[in-house]
Parts: structure tokens; C-alpha cells; sequence
């Protein structure tokens, strides 16, 4: 009859062998997990960098887009306000020069009235001493 002592021994081994067995698989398995994890891990990172980046690009895109335009209202009014005092401009300089041939004409006018009174006055000195004088 087999020795009772013996036959739990090698149970003993072989279940201490299993455990060993269950343990490494246990162990393989785990070091897969943390693997397959960590390059999800690296994998959704990378993702969320790539689409940081993809992000940060249209931003200054749009960025750009929008300073570009702002750029051309900008341009586009100040040519606007330039062309309108270039207008105004050129109306104030054209009223003066009327403004001035105007007063070139009323001197002119002033000298020629000036010579009228000047003439009235004579005519009527000469009037008021002709009649000053005794009849003949």
C-alpha cells in the first residue's frame, strides 16, 4: 500500500506547482495588461497631442484669416476717409480761390467808387463855388 505521507507530498508538490505555474501565468498576464495599458496609454496621448496641435493650427489659421480681414476694412476705410478729405480739400481750395478772385473784384470795385466819390466831391466844390458867384 502506498505511504499516505508520500502520496500527500507529491499532491503537495504538484499543487505547489500549479500555484507556481498559475502564479507566472498570473504574472504574464498582468505584465500583457500593463503593456497592452501603457501603450493605449502612449496611444491616446499621442492622439490627444496630434489633435492639440491640429487644433492650435486652425486656430492661427483663423487668426490670421480674421487679422487679414480686419486688415482690409481697415485699408479700405482709410482709403475711403483719404478720398473724402482729398474731396474736401480740394472744395476748400477751390471756394478760396473764388474767395479771393471775389476780393481781387471788390478792390477793384472800392478803388473805382473810391475815384466816383472823389469825383462827386470835385463836381460838387465846383458846383457850390460857381454858384457862389455873382451872376453876370
Amino acid at each position: 500500500m502506498p505511504d499516505p505521507r508520500a502520496s500527500s507530498a507529491s499532491i503537495e508538490d504538484l499543487v505547489r506547482d500549479i500555484v507556481a505555474t498559475a502564479r507566472r501565468a498570473a504574472d504574464d498576464v498582468r505584465r500583457e495588461v500593463e503593456g497592452e495599458a501603457a501603450r493605449r496609454a502612449a496611444k491616446v496621448r499621442l492622439d490627444a497631442e496630434e489633435a492639440a496641435e491640429r487644433t492650435l493650427r486652425e486656430a492661427h489659421a483663423e487668426a490670421d484669416t480674421l487679422l487679414q480681414e480686419a486688415h482690409a476694412r481697415a485699408a479700405a476705410f482709410a482709403a475711403h476717409r483719404t478720398a473724402r478729405i482729398a474731396a474736401l480739400t480740394d472744395g476748400l481750395i477751390a471756394r478760396a480761390e473764388a474767395l479771393e478772385g471775389r476780393l481781387d473784384q471788390a478792390a477793384g470795385l472800392r478803388a473805382a467808387l473810391d475815384e466816383l466819390v472823389g469825383a462827386l466831391e470835385a463836381a460838387a466844390r465846383a458846383a457850390t463855388a460857381e454858384a457862389a458867384r455873382p451872376a453876370r
